[in-house]
């Protein structure tokens, strides 16, 4: 569940990335902001898809300052809404004509029942139905990227979590389970994550593009300043003991750009840092390697922004 003292990577085995385009969602503070300015610092074009701009710009005026040389730029995007998902999407492909990565990193954890703008629960609303359509509207163009690349230089890197073990299934008769617990539907929100990942493997492969998922490791982040009570007191003493952000986003990295990371991985579930899930708390569960729930998920997810128009 922790961080080893030496991590058999680091940001710093990184390559060159001064070609590459990358897409974070989230990427204002935590793991996603300490990924960006891994990514910045090795030269890579890095686009921060985040609601609040004057969070953001402020994220990207810090990272500037340890990297004067940053090619960082904000794109307007609320994961919770489909209708600032497109906008952010339409905002970038104006912008650029090539992604190299897309890092679906943002997320929500342990907020009170509640929807989206189209009727979700926020949880999965947010951290699977957002991404999935961001997914599905810059695939044509991390298609197009792939096409001028070596294989498996494009990738789509969904930052999941160990509690994706949470649930047993998705129950798509009830996705909203109202009265279940905030952890068993935070819990189907990250198994989403991993099954969206291994379903798009099996479609973007074809065209040189890896998929992949991860657990970014036990993070001493915001995330959890939406628990309560006695778990918000047991965190305030636990979290001494978990990783920073900085180490935190070396698995995203990893996922990212390492090119240890190749077509023959895709599809699979990395833990930290840079391993294929394993042992008995990191071993992704039996419903993240079920391939027909993956594609039970995708066609209902298919099913679902359709009915929204996309």
């Amino acid at each position: 569940m922790f961080f080893s003292r030496e991590p058999r990577f680091t940001p710093k085995d990184l390559p060159d990335l001064s070609h590459l385009v990358i897409l974070v969602t989230g990427g204002n503070n935590g793991i996603g902001k300490e990924s960006i300015l891994a990514f910045c610092r090795k030269g890579a074009k890095v686009y921060m898809a985040a609601r609040t701009e004057s969070k953001a710009l402020a994220a990207i005026q810090d990272i500037k300052s340890k990297v004067p040389t940053a090619k960082v730029e904000f794109i307007e995007m609320d994961l919770s809404s489909f209708s600032s998902v497109k906008k952010g999407a339409d905002d970038f492909l104006s912008k650029e004509t090539k992604l190299h990565v897309l890092l679906n990193n943002a997320g929500v954890m342990c907020l009170p029942y509640s929807k989206t703008a189209e009727g979700f629960e926020i949880q999965f609303g947010t951290n699977h139905m957002g991404h999935f359509l961001l997914t599905k509207l810059l695939l044509p163009i991390l298609i197009s990227t792939a096409k001028a690349c070596d294989p498996g230089t494009v990738r789509v890197v969904n930052v999941s979590s160990l509690v994706h073990n949470k649930t047993e299934t998705i129950t798509f008769d009830d996705m909203h389970d109202e009265n279940g617990p905030i952890w068993r539907r935070y819990g189907v929100s990250k198994l989403a994550n991993v099954l969206h990942a291994k379903a798009l493997s099996k479609r973007a492969k074809e065209h040189g593009i890896i998929a992949v998922s991860l657990h970014p490791g036990i993070i001493n982040s915001g995330l959890w300043g939406n628990m309560s009570g006695i778990t918000s007191a047991l965190w305030g003493i636990a979290k001494y003991f978990f990783t920073t952000p900085e180490v935190g986003a070396y698995t995203n990295v990893f996922c990212s750009a390492s090119p240890k990371v190749t077509m023959e991985d895709t599809g699979d579930y990395y833990v930290p840092v840079g391993v294929k899930g394993a042992g008995k708390i990191h071993i992704p569960s039996r419903a993240a390697r079920d391939d027909e729930l993956a594609e039970k998920l995708w066609e209902w997810s298919e099913t679902e922004v359709a009915k929204h128009g996309y």
